[in-house]
């Protein structure tokens, strides 16, 4: 599933990328922020779901040995939560792409 929303996500921005380049940013740009971020979080979700505890490890304790793509996963899981907010959050990018799109 994520890949396949991967996948949609590069097609779009393949298309706004190509239709229009010079002018401003459309409801795409606001899809796009609320497909990114989703996606990020999703995928740290995933990583975290893989690691099991050893996504818990921090490089900071000292005398824990830790995996190298291990060491900072907890924190990268926990950054792409702000990633919603920052940027205008998800819920008023949805409503930017409702007042485009349909019209309202």
């Amino acid at each position: 599933r994520t890949e396949i929303d991967l996948l949609g996500m590069d097609a779009l921005i393949l298309r706004t990328l190509t239709e229009n380049p010079a002018s401003r940013p459309g409801p795409e740009a606001s899809m796009l922020k609320i497909q990114g971020t989703r996606l990020r979080q999703t995928i740290q979700h995933l990583l975290m779901e893989l690691a099991g505890p050893e996504g818990l490890r921090n490089a900071e304790d000292p005398g824990d040995y830790v995996e190298r793509d291990l060491q900072w996963l907890a924190a990268n899981y926990l950054d792409s939560r702000k990633v919603s907010i920052y940027g205008g959050t998800n819920e008023i990018q949805a409503n930017v792409v409702a007042k485009a799109v349909l019209g309202l």
